[in-house]
């Protein structure tokens, strides 16, 4: 009986060093995504482990509690992992705003980072409020929510740098990566083709309730082929009133 409860002990330490990988993945997750369930759920699950572990140095009359804290474990995981997993890739708006929120929702949201749009600031009518700036890696963009017409409620909201790179583009896909997985869409130069529009660069992630677009656009010189105008932005639209299709 001791030889093969020390077998089985054996071949589940392989099935908990796993089960940590995954729990510890979840934590570092739910932190970069700001997932406050799943860094607790994380945190319980990475405290249970440890405990489990230290029982390996007690003897092999501690091994069946070990087995049975494995056990209990995996049915943890089957139960409660997918559904932090969920949380983490479901997105409902951007930092504070959400999607159906009013603009002075909006505004108010962000205590006094965003501002009611004058009309006529912006070409796009339905953009009703906006930050002048927030800052990502040192690069500067303005952000602007757009809402649907009639009774407005939050539907899109652009973060826009009008001194684009690759180098701006590679990081923020590297951002977005990070937390969301990889893209959905990943393509270069193959946007409906725009006279002025010379190189495009596209990733695109499906969240849920949320679709997120990075584009870089770039018009080059002719002659040394550098860009005369480069914007980046990243889009995050609400799917349920997206008009665009290919979100």
């Amino acid at each position: 009986m001791i030889f093969a409860l020390t077998r089985s002990w054996r071949a589940q330490r392989s099935n908990l060093r796993a089960v940590s990988s995954l729990f510890s993945g979840v934590q570092r997750q739910a932190i970069s995504s700001n997932s406050g369930s799943s860094v607790i759920l994380g945190r319980f699950l990475i405290r249970q482990l440890s405990g489990i572990s230290r029982t390996v140095s007690q003897g092999v009359g501690h091994k069946l509690s070990y087995l049975k804290g494995v056990n209990k474990l995996f049915l943890i995981s089957w139960l409660l992992v997918p559904s932090a997993l969920a949380q983490i890739n479901h997105v409902e708006g951007w930092r504070e705003a959400r999607w159906g929120m009013t603009p002075d929702q909006v505004v108010a949201a962000f205590h006094g980072e965003a501002l009611r749009a004058p009309q006529g600031k912006f070409t796009d009518t339905n953009i009703l409020a906006f930050i002048p700036a927030v800052e990502i890696e040192g690069v500067h963009y303005k952000v602007s929510f757009s809402f649907s017409p009639g009774e407005p409620k939050l539907k899109r909201i652009t973060l826009q740098s009008m001194h684009g790179s690759v180098d701006e583009f590679s990081v923020l896909e590297q951002k977005l990566v990070a937390k969301y997985g990889k893209p959905a869409v990943s393509s270069d130069n193959d946007l409906p083709k725009i006279a002025a529009v010379d190189s495009t660069k596209r990733r695109a992630w499906n969240l849920g309730p949320t679709s997120i677009e990075l584009k870089l656009w770039q018009t080059l010189d002719n002659q040394n082929h550098r860009p005369i105008v480069s914007v980046c932005s990243i889009r995050y639209s609400d799917t349920s009133q997206s008009d665009d299709k290919n979100l």
